[in-house]
């Protein structure tokens, strides 16, 4: 199961449809497009793949959340968590609130 966020538009939908096209179950997050959303899951669930759409605004932490919710609840799982921020803006906001520490390399 990927989750792939600002998937439906630009890289955020090449992203979708590669794991789409390589056996993930791909939940479709969007924030402004919601026809582009849908007709992305369209387009995956004709190619014999499985999508849904969510709507969430990442940068709203309870938002975030029912995201991870509602793919765990819906699909049994997460495997894969691809974030595309919307705008850099966005992508501000996310950084100003979390430092993500990564493990040094071996």
């Amino acid at each position: 199961m990927a989750v792939i966020t600002g998937a439906s538009q630009g890289i955020g939908a090449a992203i979708a449809r590669h794991f789409a096209g390589i056996g993930y179950a791909v939940v479709v997050n969007y924030h402004k497009s919601p026809e582009a959303a849908e007709a992305l899951c369209a387009d995956i669930t004709e190619a014999g793949g499985s999508a849904k759409a969510f709507h969430a605004d990442i940068t709203d932490e309870a938002q975030a959340a029912a995201l991870i919710d509602f793919a765990v609840t819906g699909f049994g799982g997460l495997s894969v968590l691809s974030t595309m921020p919307a705008s850099r803006k966005a992508c501000r906001s996310q950084r100003s609130r979390r430092r993500i520490s990564t493990p040094p390399s071996p």
